[in-house]
C-alpha cells in the first residue's frame, strides 16, 4: 500500500498519506520508514478516499481471484471508460461547434 502512496504523492508523501489516513504525519513517516505497520483503521480510511481503488488493489493484490473483487475491478473499469467517453464526447461537441462557426464565418465572407 505504501508504494501506491509514493506513486500518487511523490513529494510530501508522509504529509498526504497522513491527511488521507487520518493520522499524524509522524505516524505516516514511521510507516514509510518501515518502523511500524499501518493500522487497519488507517488502511480503511485510505480505501474510502479518492484513491481508494488503487489502495484496495494494493491491499488484496492484483491477482485476487475472489468473485467480489473481480466484480469490483470490472465496475471500476466501466466507470473509468465511461468518464473517458463522456470527456471525449464533450471534446467532440466543442470541435463540431467550432467547425460550424468557421463554416458560418466563411459563408459571411463570400
Amino acid at each position: 500500500m505504501l508504494n501506491v502512496a509514493k506513486r500518487i504523492w511523490p513529494t510530501k508523501t508522509a504529509f498526504h498519506l497522513a491527511n488521507e489516513a487520518g493520522v499524524s504525519e509522524r505516524a505516516a513517516q514511521f510507516w514509510l520508514a518501515g518502523q511500524t505497520g499501518m493500522t487497519l483503521a488507517a488502511a480503511r480510511e485510505l480505501m474510502r478516499g479518492p484513491h481508494g481503488f488503487e489502495f484496495l488493489v494494493a491491499y488484496v493484490g492484483e491477482d485476487c481471484e475472489a468473485l467480489w473483487f473481480q466484480r469490483c475491478k470490472l465496475a471500476h473499469e466501466v466507470g473509468v471508460q465511461s468518464r473517458k467517453i463522456r470527456s471525449e464526447e464533450k471534446r467532440f461537441a466543442t470541435l463540431k461547434a467550432k467547425q460550424q462557426q468557421l463554416a458560418l464565418d466563411l459563408d459571411r465572407e463570400i
